[in-house]
């Protein structure tokens, strides 16, 4: 197991019970990191949306999945959406992720091109130009880049998709996005 593991586990069987975490973590484990479940079609993109968080229980699989699948890691610190509560549990969740800014601040203050503009709107990252300043996340204007406080990097939803399988009452979703002829 890697290191935070054990408090994900811990966290899910407080949150969701036991046999609702099980489900979730072998669900993730079984995964293939690398596969995406979203693709392009012709000049519309695809986004992620956090459109039904009404629904939300807060049971962190999106987190969850995205550090598995996407970050290759079981560390909250390492997922590109974050869910907290809004105030309380009779309150509901929120979903802290990207917002697919075109153009993206973090891309703009990014010194080493580590953050590239993608395709409508959000960002691509490229973990080997980074020199771990944290001046993405400072220019970020909704908070959703975050500083891993283990190894320095940022992580930040790159809208894949990937998460949205994991969410049990269908709170997230992929919206498409056309894309003008010039690229933007």
């Amino acid at each position: 197991m890697k290191r935070g593991s054990m408090n994900v586990i811990s966290l899910l069987h407080s949150h969701a019970g036991g046999a609702v975490a099980l489900v979730i973590l072998n669900a993730i484990a079984q995964c293939e990191p690398g596969r995406h479940v979203f693709t392009t079609n012709g000049n519309a993109m695809k986004i992620l949306r956090a459109s039904r968080m009404e629904r939300c229980i807060g049971c962190y699989s999106c987190s969850l999945a995205c550090a598995r699948l996407v970050h290759d890691s079981i560390s909250w610190h390492r997922a590109g959406i974050r869910i907290r509560s809004a105030g309380g549990l009779s309150t509901g969740f929120e979903a802290q992720l990207c917002l697919a800014c075109n153009p993206a601040p973090c891309v703009h203050a990014c010194p080493t091109d580590a953050f590239r503009q993608r395709k409508g709107g959000g960002v691509k990252v490229k973990l080997e130009s980074c020199i771990r300043c944290g001046a993405c996340a400072d220019a970020c204007p909704v908070d959703a880049v975050y500083m891993d406080p283990e190894n320095g990097f940022p992580a930040v939803c790159i809208h894949c998709g990937r998460c949205v399988a994991f969410c049990p009452h269908t709170c997230l979703q992929m919206v498409d996005v056309i894309v003008g002829g010039n690229g933007s």
